[in-house]
């Protein structure tokens, strides 16, 4: 619907925005503590948020599911380690 629609699209796209504008400043500093860096932390953020968003629908499906909730997890880490490298030196 969001697609067809330009209003919604414009807001989806910045409630997107926000999102990954909130949350990079705290995951790109952790993860430098864990000794990984991020070269593009907009593109980190565009996957994080696509992961949730992704999975949200079957964590709603599937409340309390630990098997989904587990591969949630899962792909959340394989996203982050995807865009970060470990820091060297």
């Amino acid at each position: 619907h969001a697609l067809r629609t330009s209003d919604l699209r414009r807001v989806m796209a910045e409630r997107e925005e926000a999102i990954v504008a909130a949350l990079m400043p705290t995951v790109v500093a952790a993860l430098r503590r864990a000794g990984r860096t991020v070269a593009d932390p907009a593109a980190l953020g565009q996957a994080l948020v696509a992961v949730h968003d992704g999975t949200a629908t079957q964590v709603l499906m599937e409340p309390g599911n630990r098997t989904v909730l587990g591969r949630r997890a899962d792909l959340f880490c394989h996203v982050v380690l995807a865009y970060s490298t470990p820091i060297e030196g």
